[in-house]
């Protein structure tokens, strides 16, 4: 869907990928990141990036659903 707006999506496996990526100078405008992520999860992404201070727009989600609220 992002590239419909012209937008240049990369795609990281996992959380250290995506790390690996963002501490290799690529240059990112905002950041998709699913909470649940194998190897290194969201939450301790969030937390390298927050550390680190890397000031880029996170839009965390995650499609894990508690089945007791329905």
């Amino acid at each position: 869907m992002l590239k419909n707006f012209n937008a240049t999506v990369t795609i990281a496996v996992n959380g250290q990928v995506a790390l690996d990526m963002l501490t290799q100078s690529v240059p990112f405008t905002m950041i998709l990141l699913n909470l649940e992520m194998r190897v290194l999860d969201g939450y301790q992404t969030m937390a390298y990036l927050s550390e680190h201070n890397y000031d880029v727009p996170v839009l965390a989600f995650t499609s894990l659903v508690d089945h007791q609220m329905y």
